[in-house]
């Protein structure tokens, strides 16, 4: 009987019906999509860290100089070495550029969405890609690959020049070589990106430009839950600090693929513990920097440790 009555129904609205089936299929083919989209980036995001060679886990510091490393890098460097569920562990320089730092042709002021980490070409942290995905090798001198962000808000192209220069007077200009594809700080989440130069030029900037000075430890781990562990209890503290699959789920939210509001409320709260050494906690280096950094707000103070063990994190 009530397949009769249904019959009925479809016989007398068959417009209506009509649609009805239009649309279905519509939404059968928009969810297809979506799932075939999620499957790539999913594949693709995790098949891109192993190409670059992404590390278990890894540490940004800020401080010190080349020649005198921060009572944080030592302890820091203290801890790895005696660690042992870390197998070993790479060191690399870092500088880093704001806003005041930069121009582009004829003096044209660059806009920043988020501070610049730079680094050489030949770094041991990862392996760098360029737009049509081959690997950056090697550089040569007086050149430089920007990130994806910084060559789009600027509308810098391959031949541009782009001048950096610090406070006592250093300046040195780069010739645009192309965009950089970088596993780790290609997100906007983490709230910083990066450029890359050739190694004799970073070395002239290391010595002469005197400009903010950190570290970058990239480390692979024989138990990465247990080395967590230890690492959530050491009172030093860091610019970012994080384990390969957070920087993979932080990747594949901002390819536009899971990133909802309650994303954003996770990382407001892991957030929570900014604040410049003030109090005799947080940062001693971040008045240095303006910007509003996501990744870079979530220093690991003791307090935040405290909360992330509460929690087994």
């Amino acid at each position: 009987m009530n397949f009769r009555i249904l019959r009925k129904d479809l016989k007398r609205k068959k417009s209506i019906n009509l649609i009805l089936l239009v649309f279905i299929f519509l939404s059968a083919m928009f969810i297809a999509g979506s799932l075939n989209n999620f499957t790539v980036i999913m594949n693709g995001v995790e098949h891109f860290m192993e190409q670059s060679e992404i590390g278990d886990f890894l540490i940004v510091t800020m401080g010190g100089s080349p020649g005198e490393l921060s009572e944080n890098d030592k302890t820091i460097e203290q801890f790895l070495e005696n660690q042992e569920q870390v197998e070993n562990f790479t060191i690399d320089d870092n500088l880093f550029l704001s806003e005041s730092q930069l121009k582009g042709k004829n003096g044209k002021k660059i806009t920043l969405s988020s501070p610049v980490m730079l680094n050489h070409s030949e770094i041991s942290q990862q392996k760098f890609f360029d737009r049509e995905n081959r690997e950056i090798t090697r550089m040569e001198e007086g050149t430089i690959y920007l990130g994806q962000r910084m060559a789009a808000e600027n509308k810098l192209k391959n031949g541009d020049m782009v001048t950096v220069s610090s406070d006592n007077g250093f300046e040195k200009e780069f010739q645009v070589a192309g965009v950089l594809k970088d596993a780790f700080m290609g997100s906007e989440m983490m709230g910083m990106q990066r450029c890359i130069i050739s190694r004799g030029d970073f070395q002239e900037l290391l010595e002469e430009s005197g400009l903010p000075y950190g570290r970058l430890y990239s480390l692979n781990c024989k138990d990465i839950g247990a080395f967590q562990e230890e690492y959530n209890r050491c009172e030093f503290y860091e610019m970012f600090g994080a384990d390969r699959e957070l920087v993979e789920t932080i990747d594949r939210c901002t390819d536009g693929l899971i990133f909802t509001m309650q994303m954003q409320e996770i990382i407001g709260t892991l957030s929570a513990a900014k604040a410049p050494k003030k109090d005799g906690k947080g940062n001693i280096y971040a008045d240095m920097i303006n910007h509003h950094m996501p990744m870079l707000d979530a220093m690991q103070t003791a307090s935040r440790k405290a909360f992330k063990r509460s929690f087994g994190y």
